[in-house]
């Protein structure tokens, strides 16, 4: 199957973990199958003494899709406060479901570039997304 742009569409339940299992992501994801993306999650950290918080993320970007499934995502994210990072993280759809005749990525699993820039420790960041709804315009 060769995958494009329009492959990656629709609204994403994003559910992302940090190695050692120290972090745990959760959010939403709009794509719009033209190589747009935006969203916002909420992730549990921990802080000193064994304390854990909630911090809020929002971030938008870019993204590619080879042929071959495999992608990247270049995304702006806003942490609380408003200071702004870019991360690159690299994907690949792992499942597909037809929806109105259009193959769509029903699931895709990523791993950040970089050691996670929202955790004081550096970790890895992945994350799967799990399609939950396309629009008329993801199936058009």
């Amino acid at each position: 199957m060769k995958y494009t742009l329009a492959s990656f569409c629709g609204d994403y339940g994003v559910v992302g973990s940090y190695s050692g299992g120290i972090a745990r992501a959760l959010g939403t994801q709009t794509v719009d199958g033209h190589g747009n993306l935006t969203g916002s999650a909420i992730i549990n950290v921990p802080g000193p003494n064994n304390t854990r918080s909630i911090t809020s993320i929002g971030f938008h970007g870019t993204y590619t899709v080879n042929p071959d499934g495999t992608g990247s995502m270049a995304l702006t994210i806003t942490v609380q406060g408003g200071t702004t990072v870019n991360v690159t993280e690299d994907f690949a759809i792992t499942k597909t479901k037809a929806v109105n005749g259009t193959v769509l990525a029903s699931e895709i699993q990523d791993a950040q570039q970089v050691p996670s820039v929202i955790l004081s420790t550096p970790t890895l960041a992945f994350h799967t997304y799990t399609l939950r709804s396309a629009p008329k315009s993801c199936t058009r």
